[in-house]
């Protein structure tokens, strides 16, 4: 995998669903699972994320969204992409489809497949919901710099650096470095990019 690409992997796999209510067993298996992905330990994160304690403390959507981060730490797209696909035909609650929807949309776009990009914008773009306009302000950016090698947004995105912190500074510069890439401003790009990488793992400032 290339630098961008590793970037947006950790920043997608970050994204892990809310609402679960995590008890001590729970949070035991989850910090394990954790740490063995962290540890490149794909084979033995594969079976315990298979395991009975598994099936019986976590649901299996849960399960199955879990793996898909698996799949995508281990670079195995093949695989990560067969799920992300059952995942989305799945039945899923108002924030379950949300919350994979955008995942799936962020996965498409670091393999810069536009097809399957385009359809999760189209869906992100057509939900009825005022609070979400900002994703769709950033959703709609992070097209257009990644799958139509636009620049237009350095200026407007440059000015937002001040405003975040931690993760979410890290993904506005790893598109700050994809937009400098795509002008042929590759010194800038990779300054950026270690930027990122730095603010990755940095807490958000408390304010």
């Amino acid at each position: 995998m290339n630098t961008y690409t590793i970037i947006m992997i950790v920043l997608i796999v970050a994204i892990f669903i809310g609402g679960i209510a995590i008890n001590a067993k729970k949070r035991s298996l989850f910090n394990k699972l954790q740490g063995m992905l962290a540890r490149g330990e794909y084979d033995d994160f594969n079976k315990l994320i298979d395991s009975n304690s598994a099936i019986v403390l976590f649901p299996e959507y849960n399960r199955l969204y879990f793996k898909l981060n698996g799949f995508l730490m281990a670079d195995d797209l093949e695989h990560a992409n067969e799920l992300l696909e059952l995942l989305l035909a799945r039945n899923l609650n108002k924030q379950q489809r949300y919350d994979l929807v955008i995942k799936a949309f962020n996965i498409y776009l670091t393999q810069e497949d536009r097809a399957h990009a385009e359809a999760m914008l189209a869906e992100i773009e057509a939900w009825d919901d005022e609070n979400l306009a900002q994703l769709k302000r950033d959703s709609r950016r992070a097209f257009d710099i990644t799958i139509d090698h636009s620049y237009r947004y350095i200026d407007e995105m440059t000015a937002e650096l001040e405003q975040v912190s931690g993760p979410a500074k890290a993904q506005v510069e790893y598109l700050l470095a994809q937009q400098y890439e795509n002008k042929g401003n590759t010194d800038k790009s990779k300054e950026l990019l270690q930027q990122a990488s730095a603010d990755m793992m940095a807490p958000p400032e408390q304010k």
